[in-house]
């Protein structure tokens, strides 16, 4: 009697099980390189925000008399005229024209954005430190609260220094 002949190769189902399992993984890694990319992309926001917040008081830290008598409860008009030599409401303009091109939506919540003397974090009451907030509606992940304005997040920027 002879020996039954044993087969060689792949059988069609053990093909398809390693497709399945190949298609999968692969799937998974795509959503991962998306996720991540929503998250670069909140970050950069974010980056955007923290320069902003910085370019604006290193532009008037040389006259802090004029923004604590020039805080705003929203975000300025953006009338941005050229020159090197800008008088300061000039320069606050043209601070507000910038964050209007690198934050998205960030006139649409021109309500959202202050700098004011605060005691408490979000709250302009008037107290020693100095406090300025940006806000974005989020074009990636990473902002938490949701606004009115829909179901895009809206992104804010907090930064509280002394005078």
């Amino acid at each position: 009697m002879s020996a039954p002949h044993a087969s060689q190769g792949f059988g069609l189902l053990e093909l398809l099980v390693t497709l399945l399992l190949t298609s999968t993984a692969l799937l998974g890694m795509i959503a991962m390189q998306g996720q991540a990319i929503r998250h670069v992309l909140a970050a950069t926001q974010q980056q955007k925000a923290i320069f902003l917040a910085n370019d604006l008081l290193e532009q008037f830290a040389g006259d802090p008399a004029w923004m604590a008598a020039h805080g705003f409860a929203k975000l300025p008009a953006a009338a941005c005229g050229s020159g090197a030599l800008q008088p300061m409401a000039q320069r606050l303009a043209c601070w507000a024209q910038a964050v209007e091109s690198e934050l998205p939506g960030a006139r649409a919540l021109e309500d959202q954005f202050h700098l004011c003397h605060s005691t408490t974090p979000g709250l302009c009451n008037g107290g020693s430190l100095l406090e300025l907030q940006l806000a974005w509606h989020a074009s990636g992940a990473g902002c938490t609260a949701r606004g009115t304005s829909g179901a895009r997040p809206i992104c804010h920027y907090r930064l509280r220094t002394a005078p």
